[in-house]
């Protein structure tokens, strides 16, 4: 499974965060690692009512949903994988595209955020989650 960040407008370039099971380096992020998960939520607005037995609950729509994911990279040294780990997020910024590709594509539009950096050794586990209102 290829997971790749896209730019809608074009003007960056793809950035492919998770390759495949292949093995992992500094160019080749090995995943994904864990369960293939979506979850899903919509905004609650709470009314809190004087004197009722209980405050009423309002669903407000606006659904949106996340698909987190990790991946594994491996470096020549600790330096080289703390200082890759401490620089990857703020290379993700202005994209807002996910594409998951495996024997299709599902193409999810929203943000990537959180994203986690753990260096361990010479590995860096990354764990991102796209946050999403859209698919196509």
């Amino acid at each position: 499974m290829v997971i790749t960040l896209k730019d809608s407008t074009s003007t960056l370039s793809d950035i492919v965060l998770v390759h495949g099971a292949g093995k992992a380096s500094d160019t080749y992020a090995q995943g994904p690692i864990g369960e293939e998960v979506f979850e899903s939520s919509a905004m609650i607005q709470t009314v809190g009512i004087i004197r009722a037995a209980a405050a009423r609950v309002r669903s407000r729509g606006n659904r949106t949903s996340i698909y987190p994911f990790g991946a594994l990279r491996a470096f020549a040294s600790h330096t080289a994988a703390r200082v890759w780990a401490a620089g990857h997020a703020a290379t993700l910024d202005g994209y807002d595209t996910l594409t998951v590709t495996d024997s299709g594509t599902t193409t999810l539009h929203g943000a990537l955020t959180p994203i986690r950096c753990t260096v361990r050794g010479i590995s860096v586990m990354i764990e991102y989650t796209f946050n999403f209102g859209a698919v196509s």
